[in-house]
């Protein structure tokens, strides 16, 4: 399969920090697609606990195991993340009000 015809995904986030949860999608999605891009978001508005090179390692070393992965630092609206693999699928996670609150 050329380069140009792989199946790609982008995981947007933040990622602050990397939870069992987030593990989760990308261990699905690494089944789904043949390359999944974690895009580590930077917003300078929030105070993160993690700076995103911290981010950075921590889903590296999670993800060591998984070989279709990549792991790359994005700032701005996640479009900008995408925009790294045209045409790509994303799969993220929405989390409700709710959820947060239990």
């Amino acid at each position: 399969m050329s380069h140009d015809a792989l199946l790609t995904a982008v995981y947007p986030g933040s990622f602050d920090p990397f939870t069992l949860g987030h593990m989760n999608i990308v261990e699905r999605a690494s089944r789904l697609f043949d390359r999944l891009i974690i895009g580590v978001g930077v917003n300078r508005e929030k105070r993160p606990w993690f700076t995103a090179e911290q981010r950075v390692g921590q889903v590296r070393s999670s993800i060591a195991h998984l070989p279709n992965i990549s792991v790359r630092i994005y700032e701005g609206l996640t479009v900008s993340c995408s925009s790294a693999a045209p045409g790509s699928w994303c799969a993220a996670c929405v989390r409700s009000r709710i959820s947060r609150l239990k």
